[in-house]
């Protein structure tokens, strides 16, 4: 097992949101990896220099070892291998979420909206931190 399956960003996973956020999260570093390897290797050629085919199947099997931790329910060890992937998925959900919100607002006070999308933003802030944390104790 490579050094970066065994490094992880412990996450604390409290709702259901975030438990399926994170899921999703995985599944868009399986999609983009299994693209990204698909347009490299697709047609038999060789993949273009730079391209690191040992990594890429790192980074999804990583995805799964998470995606699995996460039946579990409860704190996750992140692979720091894909978190920074991770956090850029959550980044770009929350940010879609909160426009959402503005575009298209329901009959209750905006802040209803946003206050059920705050556990978003704590998990990405709560990754933050955890990431930051393990690099400095590695």
């Amino acid at each position: 097992m490579s050094d970066s399956m065994n490094v992880r960003a412990t996450l604390p996973v409290g709702s259901d949101l975030e438990h399926n956020a994170l899921v999703h999260a995985c599944a868009a570093v399986r999609d983009r990896e299994e693209r990204t390897q698909d347009d490299q290797l697709g047609d038999g050629r060789h993949p273009a220099p730079g391209f690191d085919l040992e990594a890429s199947d790192r980074r999804i099997a990583e995805s799964w070892m998470l995606a699995d931790r996460l039946d579990n329910r409860g704190p996750v060890g992140v692979p720091l291998g894909i978190a920074d992937e991770i956090a850029e998925y959550l980044a770009r959900l929350t940010r879609n979420e909160l426009e959402e919100i503005l575009e298209s607002p329901g009959t209750a006070p905006i802040g209803v909206h946003i206050e059920s999308r705050t556990s978003l933003m704590s998990l990405l802030g709560s990754l933050d931190v955890a990431i930051k944390r393990e690099l400095m104790t590695t």
